[in-house]
């Protein structure tokens, strides 16, 4: 056991290589995390629609013993990697931050999904992968429909004080 400090470190590695802008290491990060935590048993094998096989890794991350700690890492990582990815490796990164936003847990201070501003970043950066993407998969159309609608609401709340 190398304690909560090793274990960030060591996915602190495989997270930066996720947003990493070659396709190779990318690649590679998801299947060490992939054949690391995809092997743990998640309660009740009630699994997301988004975590299939080659995502499990992404729900098996909430299970670890220093789950916070690496939610944490993950958090900003995945972000990013969103301008690099496209299809179902894009559909499980945004759905895995939207189900982090939903967990309870003790994340560090600036580490809470902001998924709303995300979104619209990402819509803004690359509009017609994310239609593609969404038209794909219904439930990721439906997750990015309901986070820029209410990322619009509450600006033009505050527009309007």
């Amino acid at each position: 056991d190398f304690g909560h400090d090793g274990a960030r470190r060591a996915v602190d590695i495989l997270f930066f290589d996720l947003a990493a802008d070659e396709p190779e290491r990318r690649r590679s990060s998801r299947r060490v995390l992939q054949e690391s935590l995809g092997k743990l048993t998640v309660k009740g094998n009630d699994l997301p629609a988004f975590a299939s096989d080659d995502f499990k890794w992404l729900v098996a991350l909430t299970y670890t013993k220093y789950a916070p700690a690496l939610v944490s890492s993950a958090i900003p990582r995945l972000s990013q990697a969103l301008v690099f990815e496209r299809g179902e490796v894009l559909r499980a990164y945004v759905m895995a931050l939207h189900y982090y936003s939903g967990l309870d847990m003790d994340l560090q201070e600036n580490e809470h999904v902001n998924l709303s501003s995300i979104l619209c970043d990402l819509l803004s950066a690359r509009a017609q992968i994310c239609l593609v993407t969404m038209n794909r998969f219904s439930d990721l159309k439906t997750t990015i429909i309901k986070y820029v609608c209410k990322d619009f609401k509450s600006r033009l709340v505050s527009n309007s004080d």
